[in-house]
């Protein structure tokens, strides 16, 4: 399945600190997921200021299970950076030649 994903900030007032302290674990992170063919794009999610109020990304797992278990362990969501997500399912357009999450025969 892939989902289409807003991941919010907490606005308190060390929520900026807490993300460029974590950022590196982070990306590092993102970086694992992206080889693995789970985290199709994703970036900082902006307010029209230009200042970042949390991430998106689209992303793939075989079920939701998976997604929510993704986001509880990522650094962000450890470190008090993300305070909620909003899930969107979605399907990224066939010219985009996405390679799907398929279940390995056991």
């Amino acid at each position: 399945m892939q989902f289409l994903i807003f991941l919010y900030d907490a606005t308190d007032a060390g929520a900026q600190e807490r993300r460029a302290k974590i950022r590196p674990d982070h990306l590092k992170r993102a970086e694992h997921y992206q080889h693995a063919n789970h985290l199709l794009i994703g970036g900082a999610l902006l307010n029209e200021a230009g200042d970042v109020i949390g991430s998106a990304a689209v992303i793939q797992f075989e079920t939701r299970a998976e997604l929510d278990e993704w986001f509880n362990t990522d650094p962000y969501k450890i470190g008090n950076v993300w305070a909620r997500m909003e899930v969107h399912n979605f399907r990224v357009a066939p010219h985009y030649n996405i390679k799907p999450i398929i279940k390995e025969a056991h």
